[in-house]
Parts: C-alpha cells; sequence; structure tokens
C-alpha cells in the first residue's frame, strides 16, 4: 500500500506541473515544428504514446493542428505547446513504467509471504507429527525404539534444513526491504534539500525587507520568494514571517494601504492578471488574520503591465514578480 500511495503521490505531483505548464501560456520563441512532429512519429516515442494514450490524446490535436495548412493558429505557439505535451507523454510513460515495476515487486513480496507462511505451516506440521511419532514410540514394543529415534533424527535433520532455507530467504527479502527504504530516504533527503533552499530564498528576502519612497507614498516589496511558483497563495513559511510587515503598517496607523500585486511577462496577460490579484489578496487576508484593520486596506492586480526590469532576463523577471504594499501620502 505505501508503494501504491507513493506513486499516486507522484502521479498528483506531475499532473500539477502539467496543468501548470498549460497554464502558464506561451511565450514568443521559434519552434521547430517539423523536428517535433519527427520526435512525435519516432519508434520511441510511439511506445511510450501506447503506454499513456490518455495524456497523447491533447499532443495529438496539436500535431493535426499543425499539418493542417488551414490551422489559424501560430506555428511556433503550437510547436511550443506540443514540445510540453511531449515532455508530459515521456513522463507520463516513464512512471507507468515504474508502476508496472512497483506492482510487480510488490506482488514478488506478497508471494515470498506466502511462502513464508507456508514454511510455517509445514514446519508446524512436521512438530505435531514428531510429538505423535514419540507418543506412538511409548506404546510400540522395545524392538521398535530404536526405528522410531532413527525416524525422530531424520525429522530434526529435516526441521533444520528448512529452518536454514527460511532464514535464508528472510534475509533476501530484507536485503531488498533496506533497498527500498534506502532509496525513499535518498528522495526524502532530496526533497528537503530543495525545501531548504526554497526557505533560505524566503529569508534573505526577509531579512532585505525594507520601506522605500516611492511618488504615492512609502512602499513595502514582497519578492518571488514569498509564494510557490506559479501560485497565489502565499507559502506556509511566508505566513508566519508577517512580522516586519505589520510593524511597518503600523508605523503609519492612519493611513490608507494598497497590496498591489505584479508578474513577469512569461505567460498570457489574462493568466498574469489574475495571478497577481491573488497574490494580492493573499497577502491582505493574512495581514489581516494577523490583526491588521482591514478597513485600511484595498488588494488589486496589475499582471504584467507595470515591469520594474526587463523580462528578458531571469533576474529582471524575478524582480518583476513581486506584491507592492504602499502606505498612501507617508512621507
Amino acid at each position: 500500500m505505501k508503494l501504491k500511495l507513493r506513486h499516486a503521490i507522484h502521479c498528483a505531483r506531475i499532473i500539477v506541473i502539467a496543468s501548470a505548464l498549460s497554464a502558464c501560456g506561451v511565450p514568443k520563441k521559434d519552434i521547430n515544428a517539423e523536428r517535433l512532429l519527427e520526435t512525435w512519429n519516432s519508434e520511441d516515442l510511439r511506445a511510450k504514446r501506447d503506454v499513456v494514450p490518455e495524456l497523447a490524446e491533447d499532443a495529438q490535436s496539436l500535431v493535426s493542428q499543425i499539418k493542417s495548412p488551414d490551422s489559424q493558429r501560430d506555428k511556433s505557439e503550437l510547436g511550443y505547446l506540443l514540445e510540453l505535451r511531449i515532455a508530459i507523454v515521456e513522463t507520463g510513460a516513464a512512471l507507468e513504467r515504474d508502476r508496472i515495476a512497483l506492482n510487480e515487486l510488490e506482488r514478488q513480496i506478497n508471494a515470498m509471504r506466502i511462502e513464508l507462511a507456508d514454511i510455517a505451516a509445514n514446519k508446524a506440521h512436521l512438530e505435531s507429527e514428531r510429538i505423535r511419532l514419540q507418543a506412538a514410540a511409548r506404546a510400540e514394543e522395545a524392538e521398535l525404539l530404536l526405528a522410531v529415534e532413527r525416524e525422530r533424527a531424520e525429522a530434526e535433520v529435516r526441521e533444520q534444513t528448512e529452518a536454514a532455507d527460511l532464514a535464508r530467504e528472510e534475509a533476501r527479502v530484507a536485503r531488498e526491504m533496506a533497498d527500498i527504504q534506502a532509496r525513499e530516504a535518498e528522495l526524502a533527503r532530496k526533497e528537503a534539500e530543495l525545501r531548504g533552499d526554497q526557505v533560505a530564498a524566503l529569508e534573505r528576502q526577509i531579512a532585505g525587507l525594507k520601506a522605500v519612497d516611492s511618488s504615492r507614498g512609502k512602499a513595502l516589496i514582497l519578492g518571488d520568494a514569498f509564494f510557490s511558483s506559479g501560485q497565489g497563495e502565499l507559502n506556509a513559511v511566508a505566513k508566519k514571517n508577517l512580522k516586519p510587515v505589520l510593524d511597518f503598517l503600523n508605523k503609519y496607523p492612519n493611513l490608507p494601504v494598497s497590496i498591489e500585486g505584479h508578474t513577469d511577462g512569461k505567460g498570457s496577460a489574462a493568466g498574469n492578471q489574475k495571478l497577481s490579484a491573488l497574490r494580492a489578496e493573499s497577502v491582505r487576508k493574512n495581514l489581516v488574520a494577523q490583526g491588521a484593520d482591514s478597513a485600511r486596506l484595498k488588494a488589486v492586480g496589475f499582471g504584467e503591465t507595470l515591469p520594474v526590469a526587463s523580462n528578458d532576463t531571469d533576474a529582471g523577471r524575478a524582480k518583476n514578480r513581486r506584491v507592492e504594499i504602499i502606505i498612501e501620502g507617508a512621507k
């Protein structure tokens, strides 16, 4: 059951990643549609498509649109989407193969358990038989005693042999379980490292929080580390570290506050607008929950319309992904 649950969790993560990729929209870039079509029709990918036909359906629709001379959609856009779908099909196929392998391992372990139970039952039967023979020996004539003792000795040898076989089998199963636990521990370690990197980035941004002057008043800027990628809700660590923001608000208790969300230029304008509004509202909601005056706070999203840096570089896009908290009229 643990193996099946772990596989289900991995599948759910892939589905969430695939959905997030699809929701991000399509940047303007040149995609070699012909190369992607060759990849789509390759023998390797055909085999993967057969493993996860449900994931291949959407990609097949994109292939049809790329091939169609009447398609009204941009070829680069379709190519980019197809490239994403191919990656999803390949990942899904790999997961499906892993699932099959895990199911086979689970079947083997169950078979081993049944075999161990049979051995234990056989051992119990042999013990019962030995006791019966001993009881019969006491009722037999003295001349049969030697034969009974010989039978008992042979039964003991068989029991010892079976016990040794059983011990070897148990040791083999224990080694296999240890290997599985080691792989699980390594996966947990890598996940912990990733979480640690995210927390460290957030701590750096919290430590660097500083009010700045703007044309409308004093402003405090929350960077992208306060949110998980593509998510509109403050992450769990950020929610627990809003005291610097509350202190900033409390310095100007009688002035209105505008909480404004911004995104980078990746993805669709509509999607970015929605994400920026969700992030601004999440900050407002959590500040109110921690004691801020809700009557002072308003939340609004500007999407990608007000960048502070170029969206052509990773560093520029990171600066554009922000939530600005502006105390209007503050000096």
